[in-house]
């Protein structure tokens, strides 16, 4: 039971295509990212000999954005664990819903204060060899936690 983007009321349709648009370029993006940072740190290791010592934090920082923007892009069309309307009694069927959706929008919503926390604490941290911040690794994790509540709450109304 996922939201498409028809059901949306007519003024969210274009704000949720261009969310959508946005983060698949991310994707893509760090997609591309990831492999061209091992390739060039592969080649530079056994052609140079002279290893790139920052492929490896792209690849990493790009790791964590394509699985972060990646769930949230995914988020309301994976399986659940738990489908309320699974249930074969109608009076459970009927009573699951609002507590597996409210203790959803607490996990999301916990995630989202801490991962804002952990940017914060992190801004003035930097990475070992780009000196990147790095709440770079955090910021994805609030895309993940906002998104994926404005997801579940559509999906809900």
């Amino acid at each position: 039971m996922f939201l498409r983007i028809e059901q949306l009321p007519r003024p969210m349709r274009r704000v949720a295509r261009m969310v959508s648009a946005l983060e698949q370029g991310v994707l893509a993006v760090c997609l591309f990212l990831i492999i061209a940072s091992v390739v060039w740190g592969v080649l530079t290791r056994y052609v140079s000999r002279v290893p790139a010592s920052w492929t490896g934090e792209v690849a990493g920082i790009a790791f964590c954005w394509l699985g972060m923007v990646g769930s949230s892009w995914l988020y309301g069309a994976h399986p659940r664990l738990f489908e309320p309307n699974a249930l074969v009694q109608t009076g459970w069927r009927k009573a699951a819903p609002l507590p597996s959706f409210a203790l959803e929008i607490a996990v999301l919503a916990f995630v989202l204060v801490y991962a804002i926390r952990q940017c914060i604490v992190n801004f003035e941290n930097p990475t070992s060899t780009l000196r990147l911040p790095t709440s770079i690794y955090y910021v994805p994790i609030v895309w993940f936690a906002s998104a994926s509540l404005l997801r579940a709450v559509f999906r809900r109304g």
